[in-house]
């Protein structure tokens, strides 16, 4: 029989364990997340877990939650403590390494800038991967490091995300990361919200956003004016290179698949950017490959789940 498996390290204290743990992380949100419930009063050496003068777990105290079966683990979270509840239950929230870049404000302005020297000057330290791309003039007056990354997100759609320790800026998924899995609804899928649905039916509304040498953006609509929306960002293209992209791209994004979020047991242990080819015995003309968006992880003593999006369909 299978038998859970965990461990939780907070600071300079480890328990072989969890009760509860949730765990979010997506390309769209520059932080990932972890909650961790502890349903009784823990205590050690007269110290309780959040409350007192002196409490077991404050603050910016590291932390490491690996989850698996039969000590298989995977290292599912690695950062900080944000906020204690002392309740009963205790609930403990924490952050990713986006937490040290939410420490400190800096103030800087640059006439013209590209993205690396940026993070060079912001980051102080943190290994980084981002293209060389030119931002043009930029401010930025008392905002934290994560705040600019934020600001770059909305005015340049380039994402961020931290993967190792190591921040990336710039695309959604990086192929070097990619792992591929195999989903099988008659072996991994717990249950799922999926609809198959054929190109033919799928409607999209593409939007355009070209960012001009001046900074300045220029809108273009393509495909269908009710359906769903998707935002494309480009850098100083014409409109007839624009034209060219956005029909490649709606051919890309009216796949004939799967859309929906399913969930699965804690393995595969799944990461945002994986790639999942996804399989039905029932229906094997429906296997494809598609580009995982988002997961959210649970454990605690219903058993260990992923909760997956799938983006575009790939193959």
């Amino acid at each position: 029989m299978i038998r859970l498996s965990s461990s939780l390290n907070i600071g300079s204290y480890q328990w072989n364990g969890l009760v509860g743990c949730e765990i979010t992380s997506s390309w769209d949100n520059l932080t990932d997340t972890c909650t961790l419930t502890f349903p009784r009063r823990v205590s050690w050496k007269n110290k309780s877990l959040a409350s007192g003068t002196e409490p077991l777990i404050v603050k910016g105290d590291p932390v490491s939650v690996s989850l698996g079966y039969d000590d298989n683990n995977d290292i599912a979270f690695s950062g900080y403590v944000t906020q204690l509840v002392p309740q009963i239950p205790a609930i403990v929230h924490c952050e990713n390494d986006m937490y040290l870049l939410k420490q400190q404000t800096i103030t800087r302005s640059y006439e013209d800038v590209t993205l690396h020297h940026l993070l060079t000057d912001i980051l102080f330290g943190i290994s980084f991967e981002a293209p060389d791309v030119r931002l043009g003039p930029f401010r930025i007056n008392k905002a934290t490091p994560a705040q600019v990354l934020s600001t770059i997100k909305e005015t340049y759609y380039l994402k961020s995300f931290f993967r190792d320790g190591k921040l990336y800026v710039g695309l959604a998924f990086w192929p070097e990361l990619q792992k591929k899995h195999k989903i099988q609804f008659n072996l991994h899928v717990v249950e799922h919200d999926l609809i198959y649905q054929r190109s033919e039916d799928t409607k999209i509304k593409l939007k355009a956003i070209v960012i001009e040498k001046d900074n300045t953006k220029t809108e273009y609509d393509y495909g269908d004016k009710e359906g769903e929306q998707r935002t494309l960002h480009y850098y100083d293209m014409s409109k007839e290179e624009i034209d060219h992209i956005a029909s490649e791209q709606l051919e890309r994004l009216k796949f004939t698949g799967y859309r929906g979020d399913l969930t699965i047991f804690g393995k595969p242990f799944i990461q945002h950017g994986d790639i999942v080819t996804i399989t039905d015995p029932d229906y094997p003309e429906r296997a494809g490959d598609y580009v995982v968006k988002s997961v959210t992880r649970t454990f605690g003593t219903e058993g260990y789940r992923q909760t997956i999006t799938p983006d575009i369909k790939i193959a």
